[in-house]
């Protein structure tokens, strides 16, 4: 069940839980891009295809958190979590965004 959270200050500013377990050949997927919002579990087959499932919409996800967190400015810790102790590797990107007023 991966869960992941941003610090700031000692305090966690943004939560997301999902409530699933990341086999092998399988990846997750958590874009939190407005433009591109995505929850999704990929399980890559031997024959090639890749089968996407919508982890977002089908009730994975733990409805006592945000979901899909957002970095806010300044700085801040991003901290995985997971139960499944040979979890694999986590891969962080982020995007710069700013607001025209």
């Amino acid at each position: 069940m991966p869960l992941f959270r941003i610090i700031q200050n000692d305090e966690i500013i943004e939560q997301a839980k999902y409530n699933l377990y990341i086999r092998p050949k399988s990846y997750a997927i958590i874009n939190s891009d407005a433009a591109n919002q995505e929850a999704s579990l990929y399980t890559e087959f031997a024959d090639g295809a890749v089968h996407r499932e919508d982890i977002y919409y089908l009730g994975e996800r733990d409805y006592t958190y945000s979901n899909f967190i957002t970095i806010p400015s300044g700085k801040s810790t991003f901290l995985f979590t997971a139960n499944n102790i040979s979890f694999g590797k986590v891969t962080l990107s982020y995007s710069l965004q700013k607001e025209l007023l």
